[in-house]
C-alpha cells in the first residue's frame, strides 16, 4: 500500500479504526485496492484531514438472462467525535455520483442499522435464502475426503462458482485474490483428485460462523457443511448458510434433513440511473407494455394495455428487485395497468466474497 496517496492511506486507517479492522485493506477487500489503485477509496477531507471515508466498487451481477452493473458501497466511516455534522451524508452522495459515472444502474450496501440509509432513499431489495444448521445435524450429513483449499485450486473453484446461474461476475485472478481474504476458511471436497465442491466460511469479523459461499455437487456441499458444523464453537447456535433464492438443489438437499430456509434480503439498494432501469424493465415486460424515460432521466413512465403512470424510484426497485421476492405489489400493478409481470422481479445475489 506504499503507493497510495496520503488521503487514501488515512481513509484506510479511519475505516480500520471505526470498524475494528486492524490493517484494513487488501486482506479484507482485495478488489478495492487491486494493483494499489486507490480510486475506490472516497473521503471527505477538511483542512487536510480525512473526516469521513468509504470504499466503492462496481461489479456485474448476472441474474436470469440479464447482466446488471451494480455499484457497491462499503464501510462508511466517520470518526466518533466528528459525527452528526452531515459528513457521512455528503460522502454517500459523492459515492452515488461516482458509481453512476461508472455506469452503475443501482447502488447496493449492507448495514446493521439501516435507519440512516432509509432516510436517504435506500430501500431493502432482492432476496436470499438463509439456513441455520443445528450442531446435531453434523452426524447425519455425508462424509467425504476434504482438505483446505490452496491458491492452485482457484481455477477449479472459479469454474464451480460460474455454475451458479445467479452470481457476480469474477475473473480467475479475482477469485484467487478473494480466496486469500483474512479470517476465512475455504475447504474443498474431493472425489479422487477432482474437486467436486467447496465452501467458504468466515471473513473478517462480520461473517464468522457463516458459510457465505459454496459451489459444486449437492452431496459434496453437504459433506463440507458437516465438516464446518463439527468445527464450530460451542458458543454458537449453529452454522449459518446463505444461498441465492434460486438455489433449488441446496434447498432440496437440506430439506431432506428437515432444514428449511428463511427468506432474507439482498441488501439496501438505491436507484442511480433511471434510464438503465427503464431499459431493463422494458426487457422484462416485453411487448405487453411501453416504458419511457424522459431526456433528463428524471421520470420513468410505464404504459400498459389498460393504464399507466409515473414510476417512483421505490416503484422501480419494487418491480425489478422486490424485497424477499414478494410479488403482491407487482401483480397488483400488472393487473391495474394491464401488462405481463410474469418475468418480474429479478433476484440478483452476491455471495460473501462479493461483499465490500
Amino acid at each position: 500500500m506504499s503507493g497510495l496517496r496520503t488521503a487514501a492511506r488515512e481513509a484506510l486507517g479511519l475505516i480500520g479504526e471505526v470498524h475494528n479492522l486492524p490493517n484494513a485493506g487488501e486482506p479484507d477487500s482485495p478488489l478495492v485496492l487491486a494493483a494499489a489503485d486507490d480510486r475506490n477509496l472516497l473521503s471527505i477531507e477538511e483542512e487536510g484531514v480525512v473526516k469521513s471515508a468509504c470504499a466503492v466498487l462496481e461489479r456485474t451481477f448476472i441474474c436470469s438472462d440479464e447482466r446488471l452493473r451494480v455499484g457497491l458501497i462499503g464501510t462508511v466511516s466517520t470518526a466518533p467525535g466528528e459525527r452528526g455534522r452531515g459528513r457521512a451524508s455528503r460522502l454517500l452522495e459523492r459515492a452515488e455520483l461516482e458509481l453512476r459515472s461508472r455506469g452503475c444502474a443501482i447502488a447496493l450496501l449492507w448495514a446493521e442499522d439501516p435507519r440512516f440509509y432509509h432516510a436517504r432513499g435506500w430501500r431493502p431489495i432482492g432476496a436470499e435464502d438463509d439456513y441455520l444448521l443445528p450442531p446435531t445435524l453434523a452426524s447425519r450429513l455425508p462424509r467425504m475426503d476434504v482438505r483446505t483449499a490452496t491458491a492452485a485450486d482457484a481455477p477449479r473453484l472459479h469454474e464451480l462458482a460460474n455454475a451458479h446461474p445467479t452470481r457476480v461476475e469474477r475473473s480467475v485472478d479475482e477469485m484467487r485474490a478473494l480466496l486469500a481474504c483474512r479470517g476465512m476458511q475455504t475447504r474443498v471436497a474431493l472425489e479422487g483428485e477432482r474437486i467436486v465442491g467447496y465452501t467458504c466460511c468466515g471473513r473478517a469479523l462480520d461473517l464468522q460462523g457463516v458459510v457465505h459461499e459454496w459451489g459444486g455437487e449437492p452431496h459434496a456441499v453437504l459433506a463440507l457443511l458437516g465438516e464446518e458444523l463439527r468445527g464450530i464453537s460451542d458458543q454458537r447456535p449453529g452454522l449459518l448458510v446463505i444461498a441465492p433464492a434460486d438455489a433449488s438443489s441446496l434447498r432440496e438437499a437440506l430439506g431432506g434433513f428437515d432444514v428449511q430456509p428463511l427468506r432474507g434480503i439482498l441488501g439496501l439498494g438505491k436507484v442511480l440511473d433511471r434510464r438503465l432501469l427503464a431499459e431493463l424493465l422494458q426487457r422484462r415486460v416485453g411487448t405487453s407494455a411501453r416504458v419511457e424515460c424522459d431526456a433528463a432521466a428524471s421520470t420513468v413512465v410505464l404504459h400498459g394495455a389498460i393504464g399507466g403512470g409515473d414510476l417512483s424510484d421505490d416503484s422501480l426497485l419494487t418491480l425489478l428487485f422486490s424485497e424477499r421476492g414478494i410479488r403482491d405489489d407487482i401483480e397488483t400493478l400488472g393487473l391495474a395497468f394491464g401488462f405481463d409481470a410474469s418475468r418480474l422481479p429479478l433476484s440478483p445475489f452476491a455471495f460473501g466474497l462479493d461483499g465490500i
